[in-house]
């Protein structure tokens, strides 16, 4: 399957805004006394606005049938396990042992699209989203990783984080292929509504049992750099929705994964003082070869 050009516009619209989300909420969790879980209930309820300007478009209210409360159960339920995952594998494992197999999102989207939706890439496609795979998992590693990879195959079974976060990136996987079946059956401002809702919430709930709801204070000390993170974040999840009924999941993971990964290089260089080495910009290399082929 080709690309059309508007799908290919929405893709790395969507993927832009993705990764200027993620730089955004990095800048966020410095805030002192932000918590992780609470901080993700705020994006998520933060949105609502911006997507109920966009429901009250024509057209955007449209109610969908009952076929779409199980694809909107799975997306929200794969997302929020698959974000719960997330930030439980960073706080038991090293960056360097977790962060690397969130890489691997592309290559569950080709084999369960496959199967739940019956997408499968073309040879050329398939290469490149291989590629991107290696280059961002590259990009990923620790230098003393890269010296020794079968310590970090290793860490598979030694480290519980490392397998915690390949659940996550099979769940988040899951999680755009129920979009996907969901927008089969709902306009794209219903399902970003309900998602938002579902998921914040659900989130608050968490908070609540937790007896951490008082986290959700220290993060609005910083309203500026809020309301920039919740466009971004609003921009990302909308432009998905517009993009994946007119691109194969695989490879619009695929290509968000390769734009994510260049743009926190650079983010990751000018806002935060990260090094660009040469490992680094040969692993982007590789992604944008990938890049290519998925194109071709």
């Amino acid at each position: 399957m080709t690309l059309s050009s508007g799908a290919l516009l929405l893709t790395l619209a969507a993927s832009t805004a993705w990764g200027g989300f993620d730089a955004t909420r990095k800048l966020l969790t410095r805030t002192p006394g932000t918590g992780a879980l609470a901080l993700a209930a705020l994006l998520a309820l933060g949105q609502l606005p911006f997507f109920l300007l966009w429901l009250a478009l024509p057209g955007g209210a449209r109610l969908p049938g009952l076929a779409y409360a199980p694809e909107a159960l799975g997306s929200i339920g794969f997302n929020l396990v698959g974000t719960l995952l997330f930030l439980q594998a960073v706080r038991t494992s090293p960056l360097s042992h977790t962060i690397p197999f969130l890489s691997f999102s592309p290559v569950f989207s080709v084999l369960l699209s496959a199967l739940l939706l019956a997408e499968l890439p073309g040879p050329l496609q398939l290469a490149g989203v291989g590629l991107i795979v290696l280059g961002a998992f590259l990009l990923n590693l620790a230098p003393e990783d890269l010296a020794l990879p079968s310590r970090l195959l290793r860490g598979l079974t030694r480290e519980r984080g490392s397998l915690l976060m390949l659940a996550t990136a099979l769940l988040w996987a899951l999680g755009a292929i129920f979009d996907k079946r969901a927008l089969r059956h709902a306009t794209a401002p219903v399902h970003a509504v309900v998602v938002a809702l579902g998921f914040g919430l659900t989130l608050l709930g968490v908070l609540w049992v937790r007896g951490e709801l008082s986290q959700l204070r220290p993060v609005r000390r910083s309203p500026g750099l809020l309301g920039v993170t919740l466009a971004f974040a609003a921009a990302a999840q909308g432009l998905q929705l517009l993009a994946l009924p007119q691109v194969l999941v695989s490879l619009f993971e695929a290509l968000k994964r390769c734009i994510g990964m260049a743009l926190a290089l650079v983010n990751g260089a000018w806002l935060f003082g990260e090094p660009v080495t040469a490992r680094k910009l040969a692993a982007t290399a590789l992604m944008g070869a990938g890049v290519v082929l998925v194109l071709a």
